[in-house]
């Protein structure tokens, strides 16, 4: 249970930031956003909850998911040539996420 919640807050938090930066700034495809949120949502789970997190701490684990967030936009973008990623939208979801 525990886990389920996090990651439908992760979630939640990883699509509301992305759709502020990706779709209303760069106007991508919400179907885009929706797929760049859950492998960054696994992917922070498994980065920053499971290995980060105990570790280092919450506001290390923090930066670390915002970045990876930031990656995948931008990963994914690359593949894609009708998706537009600017970076500065990247590093702004990436300071939008870390701040949740």
């Amino acid at each position: 249970m525990k886990t389920s919640l996090t990651l439908t807050v992760k979630f939640i938090a990883t699509f509301v930031a992305l759709v502020m930066t990706l779709y209303l700034i760069d106007n991508n495809p919400l179907g885009w956003i929706l797929w760049v949120s859950i492998l960054s949502t696994a992917l922070n789970y498994i980065i920053g909850d499971l290995i980060i997190f105990p570790s280092y701490g919450n506001i290390t684990a923090s930066i670390v998911d915002g970045i990876t967030i930031a990656l995948v936009a931008y990963f994914f973008s690359l593949f894609n040539t009708k998706l537009s990623n600017k970076l500065y939208c990247s590093l702004y979801s990436r300071i939008n996420c870390g701040s949740f």
